[in-house]
């Protein structure tokens, strides 16, 4: 009986190592994509509007 529990113990501290492996890569990735789309979203909104979110300027 105490190396089924050991086995199922060892399972469980693979899995959550997995999992806390793998939720850092995402945050990371998740975070590249974020500021990557941001500097898109901003000259997007910039042409739309016809003014500069950075300095206000206005485009013709």
């Amino acid at each position: 009986m105490i190396p089924i529990t050991w086995a199922i113990a060892a399972v469980l501290v693979v899995l959550l190592a997995g999992y806390a492996v793998g939720r850092r890569q995402g945050i990371k990735w998740g975070r590249k994509l974020g500021q990557a789309e941001s500097c898109i979203y901003l000259r997007h909104q910039s042409l739309q509007e016809g003014v500069c979110k950075i300095c206000d300027r206005t485009y013709d």
